[in-house]
């Protein structure tokens, strides 16, 4: 597409995120499994520019190019993923792959490994994946990824005409920017963390009501003990610093706790995670000093009261 803000284009069978995909078995040349031991990988059949469309880094050897022709050497590129698992992590250009689309599929040299891509789920880690040039296995649905400057509408504008002078019957479905499709997968797991930091809020309330419930009751019943000391000279001070500091204590203890069972917790969670670090030192530091100044509050108004309170009225206090 020779038009004005476009960086690259490609087409590839199955899009990242798209909700579909193809693998199969392939043997492997001098590996050190049995011959008749086959290993599985994602295909991918992929024409040139789809890298440079998606950013996805060549990390090894090169990308396919018009010299990747029906005529030329069998070839194919692999992520790191399929190198860590099948090669062990060592060399792999120059290593040759039999793909089980069927008996006569030739022996393709490994030419390039690429960075790996959550093809399937943004939370899931990447499986080993396998890209045939489209020359060398075309296919009749393909899906084109353009990369563009610009506003995003005006693109997919540009696009339709460019489909429509190449063929005008041909079918469009689908369009739309990479960024909506992301936000589609998003979707769900952002209701649920609406729902999940509501549930929290409201737990959070909840436990300040808790802490002023407990600590009202607790300086209720020691009405008499602090009449007695305040009529025994202590400064209503000492006995607002005696109440609070009873319920920091069991602040402290709580959100000691807490933060102990957090940690646990998000290092279970890592795995459900997207773009979000398990242990974050500033979210674990804000929750637990936003907690302490909820307790805070929670604990200083039964103890401002405690502290008012006249001596001779708790010393009458059954």
């Amino acid at each position: 597409m020779a038009r004005p803000g476009v960086e690259a284009v490609g087409f590839i069978n199955d899009a990242p995120l798209g909700g579909s995909g193809s693998g199969g078995d392939f043997f492997l040349e001098g590996g050190s499994a049995s011959p008749s031991e086959r290993y599985y990988t994602e295909y991918r059949v992929a024409s040139p520019g789809y890298f440079s469309a998606m950013r996805i880094g060549v990390r090894q050897g090169r990308d396919f190019g018009p010299q990747d022709t029906e005529k030329s050497a069998p070839i194919i590129i692999v992520n790191e993923a399929f190198v860590r698992k099948f090669l062990g992590g060592g060399e792999a250009l120059g290593r040759r792959v039999q793909l089980s689309w069927s008996e006569e599929q030739p022996f393709r040299e490994i030419v390039g490994v690429v960075e790996d891509v959550r093809h399937q789920t943004l939370t899931e880690p990447a499986e080993p994946e396998s890209y045939v040039p489209f020359a060398q296995f075309p296919l009749r649905a393909m899906t084109m990824l353009v990369r563009t400057q610009g506003p995003s509408a005006s693109a997919l504008a540009a696009l339709r005409e460019e489909v429509k002078a190449v063929d005008a019957e041909q079918p469009i479905y689908d369009l739309l920017p990479f960024t909506e499709r992301v936000e589609k997968i998003l979707l769900r797991p952002r209701a649920t963390t609406r729902l999940l930091a509501a549930f929290a809020v409201l737990a959070v309330l909840l436990a300040g009501v808790g802490v002023y419930g407990v600590l009202a009751y607790s300086v209720s019943q020691r009405t008499r003990e602090l009449g007695i000391r305040m009529a025994l000279g202590a400064h209503p001070q000492q006995v607002l610093g005696l109440v609070l500091g009873q319920g920091l204590r069991l602040t402290a203890a709580g959100v000691g706790v807490g933060l102990i069972a957090a940690f646990g917790c998000t290092r279970l969670m890592a795995a459900t995670l997207y773009g979000v670090e398990p242990f974050a030192p500033d979210i674990f530091l804000g929750v637990a000093v936003a907690l302490s100044v909820i307790s805070l509050v929670a604990c200083w108004l039964p103890a401002l009261r405690a502290s008012r309170v006249p001596p001779s009225v708790s010393l009458r206090a059954e």
